[in-house]
C-alpha cells in the first residue's frame, strides 16, 4: 500500500533542496554515536526538568463536571488530576480550542 504523501512547507522544501543540493554530509558512525547520545541525554534532562517544574494550584469545578472527569479518569485508568492537568497543557500548546 502506497501511502499519502502530505505537502511541504516552505521550511521542509528549503531543507530538501539543500539535501538534494548536496549540502550535507553524513556522520562517521563514531560522530553519529556520539551526537545521538548527547541529544538523546539533552531529551531525557529536558523531560525531566519538564516533570520537576510543576506547580500546585488550587481550582473550584462544578460537582457534575468533576465527577464527569472522575468517571472518564477510572474508564481510561488515568488519575483524574492527570487528566485535567493534560487539558489545560493541550489547551496552552493549542491542541484544544475553548468555546464561551
Amino acid at each position: 500500500m502506497k501511502t499519502k504523501q502530505l505537502p511541504l512547507d516552505a521550511e521542509e522544501k528549503a531543507l530538501m533542496e539543500s539535501l538534494e543540493a548536496g549540502e550535507w554530509q553524513a556522520l562517521d558512525k563514531t560522530e553519529f554515536k556520539a551526537t545521538k547520545a548527547l541529544l538523546e541525554n539533552s531529551a531525557k534532562e529536558t523531560r525531566k526538568q519538564q516533570r520537576m517544574d510543576k506547580k500546585q494550584i488550587t481550582i473550584k469545578l462544578g460537582t457534575a463536571d468533576i465527577e464527569f472527569i472522575k468517571a472518564k479518569a477510572q474508564e481510561t485508568g488515568i488519575s483524574y488530576q492527570n487528566i485535567i492537568s493534560a487539558l489545560v497543557h493541550n489547551y496552552t500548546v493549542g491542541k484544544v480550542k475553548l468555546e464561551i
